[in-house]
C-alpha cells in the first residue's frame, strides 16, 4: 500500500506509447499550420474534501474523434468567440485533460495520492476514475458546453452523466481555454465527491 500523501501529477515520458502519442501530436500540429503560442487548460481550485482513499488513479480519458486533434475546435458559427484557425492545443487533448483533471483532484483530495495513469498496464489504486467527454466545445451563443460521463470504481462502482455550461469572459482564445478549464473543474468537483462516496461502506 502506498503511503498516504499528496503528490504532484507526473506522466512517465519514457513510456513508449506516450512517446509515440507526443510525437504524433507534434507532427499533426506542424502539418496543420499551428503556430505558437499554443494553448493549454489550467487547474482551477475547488472545495477540499476529507474521507478519501489513500490512492486514486485517473485512467482513461475518452473524447469524440472530432475533438482529439491539435486544433481548438468550435463546432458552431459563433461571432462571440474568435478562435484563429491556427490556434492549437499545446499537447494531445486527452492527455492534457487527464493531466489537469489530476491536478484538480490533488487540490480537492489532499489526503490522497492522486496520479495520472492513462496507459495499461495500470498501477494498483484504491479508487480509479474514467472520464468520457461527449461535448467539450462551444454552443451557438459562444458559451462553453461540456457533457461528460464519469465512472468511479472503489468499494462501490458509481457513474454519473452531467452537463456544465460556462460563459467565457471575452472573445479570445485564452478566454475560451479558461472557460473550458472551469467546466473541467466543475466535473472535478463531481468526481471528487464520487471518490469519497465510493470509499464509504454502507451498513444496513
Amino acid at each position: 500500500m502506498s503511503p498516504k500523501a499528496a503528490t504532484t501529477n507526473t506522466i512517465d515520458a519514457s513510456h513508449p506509447q506516450l512517446r509515440r502519442r507526443t510525437l504524433l501530436a507534434l507532427t499533426a500540429a506542424a502539418t496543420t499550420g499551428c503556430v505558437p503560442p499554443r494553448t493549454v487548460l489550467t487547474p482551477v481550485p475547488g472545495p477540499v474534501l476529507t474521507g478519501s482513499p489513500m490512492t486514486v488513479s485517473v485512467r482513461t480519458i475518452t473524447l469524440p474523434q472530432l475533438l482529439q486533434r491539435p486544433e481548438i475546435i468550435c463546432t458552431s458559427d459563433m461571432p462571440a468567440v474568435a478562435v484563429p484557425a491556427e490556434a492549437c492545443w499545446a499537447e494531445a487533448p486527452d492527455l492534457m485533460i487527464g493531466r489537469v483533471l489530476t491536478q484538480d483532484l490533488i487540490q480537492r483530495l489532499p489526503g490522497s495520492r492522486v496520479f495520472f495513469d492513462p496507459m495499461p498496464p495500470f498501477s494498483p489504486a484504491d479508487v480509479w476514475v474514467d472520464l468520457t467527454l461527449m461535448r467539450f466545445e462551444t454552443n451557438d451563443t459562444g458559451d462553453v458546453l461540456a457533457q461528460a460521463q464519469v465512472s468511479v470504481v472503489g468499494l462501490r462502482y458509481l457513474t454519473r452523466t452531467a452537463w456544465r455550461t460556462v460563459t467565457p469572459a471575452g472573445g479570445s482564445t485564452q478566454a475560451l481555454a479558461t472557460a473550458l478549464s472551469i467546466a473541467l473543474a466543475r466535473f472535478s468537483d463531481l468526481i471528487a465527491t464520487l471518490i469519497v462516496e465510493s470509499w464509504q461502506v454502507q451498513f444496513r
